[in-house]
């Protein structure tokens, strides 16, 4: 099954928007007016801009895609016909290769944005598949509560973060998918933006001192280069080598100890779970198993992250395995490893190393 993603509307006018002009986009955030601008909001600004990046890089073409309008409906499903792209016209400050404290100290007033959605993803309709219908967003929230729902977020926004771009388990999206046959056959035909002009949204890895300058950029490397996109061979067979073959991949899961686990690989899993497949009207029943739970580190990786990566293997062995633990596999990556870390036989340690060349992140296994 195709990966998939739901993607959150402030309201219809920005969803008819969307499927008029056919793409789906969102915008940076800024620092809000009202606020004291000192150094620890911007650097919670340029954080959760960060994490908005490392959800857009997981957004492949052909994936699909559904478009909720906050607090009422979800529509769909499309595809993407792009990866996310930036505005040429995005301010400066938010361009990735600046989002930085050092920058933004100086930079940050610089925020007025000629495009409202100056980060876009190009979508286009399913011909007899996507409905004009939508349904009620609240029915997966139901679903939640008894269990066939795990990725999504008590709420459609945490923390101070705007989670715009939630990732699916494959298992969810044939729930979605179910739901969405449901609905009267009426349908809706969206036509591809082509997006001219846009740019592919760059990656700082820039080293600080031997470390990347966020862990959410780690992240970000990892959702753009775990599949070849044509021009990123290097970094594609680093990452194979390292974690094999992987059919799904998600980030920022929440799981039922209140956080988000960063990273998850995946190929099929447990229990077996009836998939709907949208283009042929038909289910399949499908056994899941191979879970990599990965942790990110951006510098030193000690002792207090060993029950923090083994607290996300549980959720996921209860949860997505079925209590089998031959099916998961726990990864920490760092820049640098503690000995009591190092030790632990049930955790993979694999160190990065920032490069002076392309492709400019190298992964290593070293216990």
């Amino acid at each position: 099954m195709r990966k998939a993603h739901l993607i959150t509307c402030p309201s219809y006018v920005e969803y008819d928007t969307f499927i008029t002009e056919g793409y789906a986009g969102l915008h940076p955030i800024p620092v809000a007016d009202d606020k004291k601008v000192t150094t620890r909001v911007l650097g919670t600004k340029i954080t959760t801009n960060w994490d908005i990046i490392a959800d857009l890089k997981r957004v492949k073409p052909d994936d699909y895609i559904f478009l909720h309008v906050r607090g009422d409906l979800i529509y769909g499903p499309f595809l993407a016909a792009s990866y996310f792209l930036e505005s040429p016209d995005m301010p400066s400050n938010f361009k990735s290769i600046n989002l930085n404290i050092e920058y933004w100290s100086k930079h940050y007033e610089d925020q007025e944005f000629d495009e409202k959605f100056p980060w876009r993803v190009s979508i286009k309709s399913i011909d007899g598949v996507t409905k004009k219908a939508g349904f009620n967003s609240m029915e997966l929230f139901k679903l939640k509560t008894i269990g066939l729902i795990q990725s999504l977020p008590e709420r459609f926004l945490y923390h101070d973060k705007a989670k715009i771009v939630k990732p699916l388990l494959n298992h969810e999206t044939g729930i979605v998918l179910r739901l969405l046959s449901e609905l009267p056959s009426e349908f809706i035909s969206v036509t591809p933006n082509p997006l001219k002009d846009f740019n592919t949204i760059m990656l700082n890895l820039k080293s600080y001192d031997g470390e990347v300058y966020r862990e959410k950029i780690l992240e970000a490397w990892l959702m753009e280069n775990i599949t070849y996109n044509g021009t990123n061979r290097a970094q594609y067979d680093n990452l194979i080598n390292i974690f094999s073959e992987v059919q799904h991949f998600v980030n920022s899961i929440f799981t039922y100890y209140a956080n988000f686990m960063d990273v998850l690989f995946y190929n099929e899993m447990h229990p077996p779970v009836e998939e709907y497949c949208a283009e042929c009207g038909k289910y399949s029943s499908k056994n899941k198993s191979d879970l990599a739970v990965i942790e990110l580190k951006k510098g030193d990786v000690d002792a207090s992250v060993i029950n923090q990566i083994r607290e996300y293997g549980d959720w996921a062995l209860k949860s997505l395995a079925n209590n089998d633990n031959s099916k998961i596999t726990l990864y920490i990556i760092g820049a640098w490893f503690d000995e009591t870390v190092l030790s632990n036989n049930d955790i993979v340690c694999i160190r990065y190393s920032i490069l002076d060349a392309p492709p400019f992140l190298r992964l290593e296994r070293i216990n």
